[in-house]
């Protein structure tokens, strides 16, 4: 009885340490969500960086803006 008073105490400590994990979580993904926000806003303005040497806005065919990679495509001449 002893040792399984002992073990209840043992459980109810990691009970209390997951229970703090479980917050720490909940506010690592309460961040995720705002950098996320940022990430888009981020690839807009290297896409309005790179601009054009027409000067013309991008346009949804442009493969860039499908992929969403801003770096030069294979047998892209507008570096």
């Amino acid at each position: 009885m002893r040792a399984k008073t002992i073990t209840n105490y043992e459980l109810r400590i990691t009970n209390y340490e997951l229970r703090i994990t479980n917050y720490e979580l909940r506010i690592t993904n309460y961040q995720l969500p705002m950098t996320n926000y940022e990430l888009p806003m981020t690839n807009y303005e290297l896409q309005m960086k790179r601009g054009r040497s027409t000067g013309r806005r991008p346009q949804i065919g442009d493969r860039r803006l499908v992929t969403g990679d801003w770096r030069p495509q294979t047998g892209d001449i507008r570096h």
